[in-house]
């Protein structure tokens, strides 16, 4: 039993910056408490976005900085401080502090593009939000050098991946990847913002004006009424992939007309119907899947089925943003709720609203990206009524 003077948040809001805020650390933002113990780049840098909005500004700066001492030729770590072995060890309450991975796994040599891409927002969004230009003209390097590793894997203007290389990495997408190229787009635009803050000259602008149309050229499928999630040689892949879509209404890749398409569609497919929200519709191939996953009755972790709040709360920024408020709050009401329930912000959800729970694996709490984003969306609907 807690001693009667410990006083425990009771509304979402509240809940998660404790969520977030215990998932700071000396050098930086670890993922969460128990499987993710550790610096995980995608984790820690949306993470720092809520830290951010805060005003927390002094650990986002820790983070940066964990990240750029441990860069290599470019590549910013995919994880910090963990192996496979550390993961099992977090699992059963012991923290390790060992091992700095840059690949993605899955028993492959393949890179993930998004450690560097939200490495590089999130410097972008540490300077603007604190005006420390010292810090950007320190490192600006290191940041030119992460810029120069992510044109490597560029063909015809976007960037070309391995399989497994997005943060659904259980899922085998390889060629052109949405989610991926709608974060490149908006990296070049934060980019010639930065650059021009410290009168470098750059054509980032004009870098990431090119790669927006090339995706609205590559991607948009009229029929569909929506982005495809990938294609490559051999494949198109038409699936609605909410992370891509969402933030291309985010990030203003779609136009009007196509962003009220986009919000059809996932209202359609039930995105955000039972818990907010799903990553994708329909399932992927079971070929698709990473195999190992069906071993523990996880195959759905990155697929429809299971739903990640932090999704769901840049659904409801994608309604607020087209002025469909009463829908935008609805959904950050039922996340809320879910907070409120569990009493903390928990990483994954099975569809009766329960934190999922498999065989070898529970969901993740505090989830540090999760209560980044909350803080996020609550921060921008929070005067149109009780969330």
């Amino acid at each position: 039993m807690l001693p009667l003077f410990i006083r425990m948040p009771k509304n979402a809001f509240e809940i998660a910056k404790k969520s977030l805020k215990e998932c700071y650390e000396k050098n930086g933002i670890i993922a969460g408490k128990v499987h993710y113990a550790n610096h995980w780049a995608r984790d820690s840098f949306y993470a720092s976005w809520g830290a951010l909005e805060l005003g927390d500004f002094e650990i986002v700066k820790k983070n940066l900085e964990l990240f750029l001492k441990y860069m290599k030729r470019g590549q910013v770590p995919l994880r910090i401080g963990s192996s496979y072995l550390g993961g099992f060890l977090a699992f059963i309450g012991i923290k390790p502090w060992f091992g700095v991975r840059y690949n993605q796994g899955k028993g492959l040599l393949n890179s993930a593009m998004d450690p560097n891409l939200l490495f590089l927002m999130t410097i972008e969004k540490y300077v603007r939000e604190t005006g420390d230009l010292a810090f950007a003209r320190k490192n600006i390097t290191k940041i030119k050098s992460a810029i120069a590793w992510l044109n490597k894997w560029k063909k015809d203007d976007l960037i070309y991946s391995e399989k497994y290389a997005t943060w659904q990495d259980s899922i085998k997408k390889k060629g052109f990847v949405l989610y991926t190229n709608i974060l490149y787009y908006e990296t070049m635009k934060k980019m010639g913002r930065l650059f021009t803050r410290l009168r470098i000259k750059n054509e980032f602008t004009e870098k990431a004006n090119e790669i927006k149309k090339m995706i609205n050229r590559r991607f948009w499928d009229k029929r569909m009424g929506h982005y495809i999630d990938y294609y490559n040689e051999k494949k198109r892949s038409g699936v609605f992939t909410s992370d891509g879509n969402f933030y291309s209404i985010l990030f203003d890749v779609a136009d009007k007309a196509q962003s009220e398409s986009i919000l059809k569609k996932a209202k359609k497919y039930g995105i955000s119907k039972d818990v907010p929200s799903y990553t994708n519709f329909p399932k992927h191939k079971n070929r698709d899947v990473y195999p190992l996953l069906y071993l523990g009755h996880m195959q759905s972790y990155n697929d429809y089925g299971i739903a990640w709040p932090w999704i769901g709360c840049i659904h409801a920024v994608c309604l607020f943003k087209m002025k469909r408020v009463a829908e935008a709050m609805k959904i950050m009401k039922k996340i809320s709720k879910l907070i409120e329930k569990d009493g903390d912000v928990y990483e994954t959800y099975e569809k009766n609203g329960k934190p999922l729970n498999r065989l070898f694996y529970r969901s993740e709490h505090p989830f540090a990206w999760g209560a980044g984003f909350y803080i996020l969306a609550y921060k921008q609907l929070k005067n149109y009524g009780k969330i």
